[in-house]
């Protein structure tokens, strides 16, 4: 479960009762709390830019990290992809990174790099001993488990009603906030894909056999002539495609697995997303895909032989 607390008149104080609350809460198994301030941080080129920086304990609901780990003595810092790349900060695990807090500036060495995409994918996540720039506090975060057998609606009901100015969500509610639109844009281009993917082959493979019984019209014929069946004429081309076909779709799925999380990744990298892995589900990929293109491009090849072989066989022969 988590609760976020944006900026309000009693966003502090708020925030200190809530964690006193959550200590004395038996159906709370365990619960970190997360401070967001907007800090001056030293560019590459020695100007200083806004940055918004994470602060407290990172060990309960530890983040996975695409190089490093995350900070966990005084001093240390972890930056998202899109803040460590060459157009951000340009640092890279080991480097230090200069943070202007209290009016002084102190030097935090970057102990990890992670992928984001909330607040444009440029982040930070700094050991507590950074402090609290009380001046631009952003929103209080708590992330909390509960004990088992405990009911999430009733206990986040609870805190919603308790705190009127907090936002109360699961995880799984506070995904789909996060990440709705690219999910459901990724589910219409996946569809389009397939669509676009099919009437493609079915044109492809239509136009192929066109051109292929229109040159084997004279063998066809000779074929028909010696006894050869039209259904034994349209089984043997269809052997042929589909066997082409099987091949592709293997050597697609393969590609697939070994290309495609890498050309995703590269894409969503500007939207501070590095590392993208797919979810295979096997029976859509090598059942379920295959079989909608292999019936798709079997009913092509049947009428296309189909209406191509029934030509008159004299014509044929006198040509």
């Amino acid at each position: 479960m988590r609760i976020d607390l944006r900026r309000t008149d009693t966003i502090t104080e708020d925030f200190i009762k809530l964690q006193e609350e959550l200590k004395n809460d038996h159906d709370i198994e365990k619960f970190a709390p997360y401070m967001t301030s907007s800090y001056q941080v030293k560019n590459a080129d020695g100007s200083w830019n806004s940055m918004n920086i994470e602060t407290g304990d990172f060990s309960l609901f530890p983040l996975t990290f695409l190089e490093g780990r995350a900070p966990e003595r005084e001093g240390e810092i972890a930056l998202s992809f899109a803040n460590a790349a060459k157009d951000g900060l340009n640092k890279k695990v080991g480097d230090e990174v200069t943070v202007r807090t209290g009016g002084k500036e102190q030097m935090l060495t970057v102990t990890g790099i992670y992928q984001d995409i909330t607040n444009g994918g440029k982040t930070a996540k700094a050991h507590s001993s950074l402090g609290v720039n009380e001046e631009a506090v952003l929103w209080y975060i708590v992330s909390l488990d509960l004990a088992e057998g405990v009911n999430i609606q009733e206990k986040m009901d609870y805190y919603q009603n308790a705190y009127s100015s907090a936002q109360v969500n699961d995880i799984e509610e506070y995904t789909q906030q996060t990440l709705g639109n690219i999910i459901d844009q990724l589910g219409i281009v996946v569809i389009g894909g397939i669509s676009i993917a099919m009437i493609i082959a079915v044109l492809i493979t239509a136009l192929f056999l066109r051109m292929l019984l229109s040159k084997d019209m004279s063998q066809i014929a000779i074929m028909r002539s010696v006894g050869i069946t039209l259904k034994q004429i349209r089984h043997q081309y269809m052997a042929g495609t589909l066997m082409v076909l099987l091949l592709g779709i293997t050597i697609g799925v393969l590609a697939s697995d070994f290309l495609g999380e890498w050309l995703v990744s590269l894409a969503m990298s500007t939207m501070g997303a590095a590392r993208i892995e797919f979810v295979q589900v096997l029976w859509q990929t090598w059942l379920l895909c295959p079989l909608a293109l292999l019936i798709a491009v079997g009913f092509t090849i049947y009428v296309s032989c189909r209406v191509a072989v029934k030509g008159d066989l004299s014509v044929v022969l006198r040509g």
